[in-house]
């Protein structure tokens, strides 16, 4: 049976091919996303467990100082050789969006079960 330009199955055949086509590429953008966003969650409780600060107590992680200071931790930390590309990415994706910050938007309990919930290894954890 041969197909014309005319047939409907010979639109929706196509139809289906661009929309895979489609899904495929917003599939790979939005892995590379939720890297991000995730990478978010799972750095703020690292950072912190990192760097002690000095009168002892968990600082106001909203603070533009504190997200300064977090961002630090998180840099110095990509540079190490045994950090996985995967975090070397993400640090420097968020790093660049955010100029040398953490943007942290989310709940503390949030970064309290990611934290509890990771293993400390990013592209394990992603």
């Amino acid at each position: 049976m041969r197909l014309s330009a005319a047939d409907p199955r010979s639109s929706l055949a196509l139809a289906l091919l661009l929309l895979m086509g489609t899904a495929a590429g917003r599939w790979t953008y939005m892995a590379d996303a939720l890297d991000i966003d995730y990478f978010t969650l799972w750095s703020v409780p690292r950072a912190l467990a990192a760097k002690p600060f000095a009168d002892g107590r968990t600082p106001d992680i909203y603070d533009a100082d504190v997200q300064r200071s977090l961002g630090s931790v998180l840099i110095e930390e990509a540079q190490v050789p045994s950090v996985s590309p995967v975090q070397s990415r993400a640090t420097a994706i968020t790093s660049s969006l955010y100029g040398n910050r953490v943007d942290t938007t989310s709940s503390p309990f949030a970064y309290g079960m990611t934290g509890l919930l990771s293993s400390g290894d990013f592209a394990r954890d992603v």
